[in-house]
């Protein structure tokens, strides 16, 4: 009685689990920099030195940026951290009528963030 050969597993490592928000914004929680906002996600309470030209998003416009950095989104990071439920969120205080540009912005961020060393872990 023979055995089929099975195939070999790849030696290809395990797919990177992401890091929550509370690990990658740790510095900025436990200094009181930012705060983690069960709707907004992380928001700074202070506009920080170092901003992120948010307009870099596609189809951001002033208002909207304005709008993003008087909640506290100051980075794209914070964005790129975003999970659906914030970027409708947001969308619904920017009066977005498609919630789905500010779901994009999360992808975008994250690939400005890699562009500018700043990806998420």
């Amino acid at each position: 009685h023979s055995q089929a050969a099975r195939p070999e597993k790849s030696a290809s490592p395990a797919p990177r689990q992401p890091v929550p928000p509370s690990e990658a914004f740790h510095a900025e929680l436990t200094g009181g920099i930012v705060r983690n906002d069960y709707l907004l996600g992380i928001v700074f309470i202070n506009p920080p030195q170092q901003c992120d030209d948010l307009s870099k998003l596609d189809g951001i416009t002033r208002p909207e940026r304005e709008a993003l950095e008087a909640f506290g989104v100051h980075r794209f990071k914070q964005i790129a951290y975003w999970n659906h439920d914030h970027a409708e969120e947001f969308a619904r205080r920017l009066g977005l009528r498609n919630k789905e540009r500010a779901v994009k912005w999360i992808g975008q961020a994250a690939s400005l963030c890699q562009e500018t060393g700043g990806a998420p872990s």
